[in-house]
């Protein structure tokens, strides 16, 4: 019951509007491709299709919630707390 009250009260306070969608998808395209990019940098071996087989629904939840968490940061502070504590 606490999520639904959190999640009716971000709704409020941070509506998904047309802009906060777009750059929600745009942070989440940057933080995969900046991924991507280190993981090039950081294996001489890298393979493309090997890391998008070893991308995993739990990355993907991980970059969504990083980008949600990075759109609403700035409209409202005291609401959005550090992702490193989830």
């Amino acid at each position: 019951m606490e999520i639904l009250k959190r999640c009716a009260t971000l709704q409020r306070r941070c509506p998904m509007d047309q802009g906060i969608i777009r750059a929600s998808k745009a942070l989440y395209t940057r933080n995969t491709l900046q991924h991507l990019v280190e993981a090039m940098d950081s294996d001489h071996d890298f393979s493309l299709k090997d890391y998008w087989c070893e991308y995993t629904i739990a990355s993907c939840l991980q970059n969504i919630q990083r980008a949600i968490h990075a759109c609403c940061k700035k409209m409202w502070p005291e609401a959005v707390h550090n992702p490193t504590e989830y």
